[in-house]
């Protein structure tokens, strides 16, 4: 799927996805790929991405702000 779309290969994966039990209680479930991947190595993923996603949302911020003037 990833090299259909220009992604290259897929070597290494993490999952976070939030969910909601039978109750209604909400949790978080993480997986990873290789299941045994070290948590550095997991935590410095994930890092990685909210960095990621912070840097969008301070480009969109930039963009509507100089749109406003």
């Amino acid at each position: 799927v990833c090299q259909r779309h220009g992604h290259g290969l897929l070597s290494r994966l993490i999952m976070c996805a939030e969910v909601v039990d039978t109750d209604g209680d909400l949790g978080l479930l993480i997986g990873s790929s290789p299941a045994d991947m070290p948590i550095w190595d997991r935590t410095g993923m994930l890092r990685y991405a909210l960095a990621d996603v912070d840097a969008d949302v301070v480009g969109q911020r930039i963009n509507t702000s100089e749109d406003d003037d």
